[in-house]
């Protein structure tokens, strides 16, 4: 040995501690990255479904809602600020005092959705498309879809692909533009005789 080297030994009892400190450190590092993995999916997942996100509106409107308008307001930024738990809580105790209140139902549904309570949310869905008796509009109708899929269910009514519905929506759209259109060119004759018979 040289002058100034020293040979030494690590004991068991500083060994210990040394393979305790790095395993330690190692999970302290796998669990940050599990903590990373989680979030960067969590955003991922909501980037994914801004459309169905964006079924929530950001403030309570219509009349029906005038006496639940603290819980609903509460809920709908709760849920904007993705805090699930507690929109879906708010939800709840507005269903509690009116089982019928469609915004709730529908808010209800979305935010189960957004904590992957997936069966929770098709059953709320399915309860706000009972209570909508005038129709559901098509991203109700795709959301409902989306969950069906999700779930794996085989229901024929929900068997159609979201392009035969795209179709129909469209044929939909398109007989509603002859029907204005049409409005339309029968108010410029009406209106062009009007003339005819001034002049006259």
């Amino acid at each position: 040995m040289g002058p100034g080297f020293c040979r030494y030994t690590l004991s068991k009892k500083e060994l210990d501690f040394v393979e305790a400190e790095f395993k330690a450190s190692n999970e302290k590092k796998a669990a940050q990255l599990a903590a990373q993995l989680k979030e960067q999916r969590r955003r991922a997942f909501v980037m994914q479904n801004l459309d169905i996100a964006n079924l929530t509106p950001l403030y309570v409107s219509g009349w029906e809602n005038k006496h639940f308008k603290k819980p609903l307001q509460t809920a709908y930024e709760a849920f904007h600020q993705q805090d699930y738990e507690t929109a879906i809580l708010n939800y709840k105790a507005v269903l509690a005092q009116n089982p019928l209140n469609k915004a709730a139902h529908l808010g209800l549904a979305i935010a189960l959705y957004f904590t992957h309570k997936y069966e929770g949310a098709l059953n709320a869905m399915l309860d706000y498309s009972d209570l909508f008796n005038d129709g559901l509009f098509f991203e109700e109708i795709r959301f409902i879809v989306h969950l069906r899929n999700r779930l794996k269910d085989e229901d024929e009514y929900f068997s159609f692909s979201m392009e035969e519905i795209e179709n129909e929506f469209q044929e939909e759209a398109l007989v509603k533009d002859e029907k204005e259109n049409a409005t339309v060119i029968n108010s410029i004759v009406v209106s062009e005789k009007i003339l005819e018979m001034q002049q006259i």
